[in-house]
């Protein structure tokens, strides 16, 4: 397991059956399995999936404590689990893999540089985890 649980985002075509509004209307879904206790707490928890958005705004940066969150989203969340100081300052790596033609593409370079990724294509790898 390379980069799974950890900071690796894969953008994927979602299946058919996953109702639009989780894509945000785009038919992708980007899936993570988070490296922090608190996250894979809540999944293993829950027995399922869960669906989410990063806890900052798009373009704004990226935020590492809950003051920082509550601070950045105001009113658009109505509860914050507060875990502590985040520790990784790094965003995720953001690779999307819905063009058959390229196969793959780094859209966000983040805490797994994209000579990692492209040297684990290169290896004929195909799955993250």
């Amino acid at each position: 397991r390379r980069f799974w649980p950890g900071p690796l985002t894969l953008i994927v075509r979602a299946a058919s059956r996953l109702p639009l509004k989780v894509t945000a209307n785009t038919g992708n879904v980007a899936l993570r399995i988070p490296g922090s206790k608190i996250p894979l707490a809540v999944v293993r928890a829950a027995g399922l999936p869960i669906t989410a958005t990063s806890a900052n705004l798009s373009g704004a940066a990226e935020c590492t404590t809950a003051v920082e969150v509550r601070d950045q989203l105001q009113d658009r969340i109505s509860i914050i689990v507060d875990g502590g100081t985040s520790p990784r300052e790094i965003a995720s790596t953001i690779v999307d893999l819905t063009n058959p033609e390229s196969r793959w593409k780094v859209i966000r370079e983040g805490a797994i540089p994209s000579q990692e990724i492209s040297e684990f294509f290169a290896q004929g790898s195909t799955t993250a985890g």
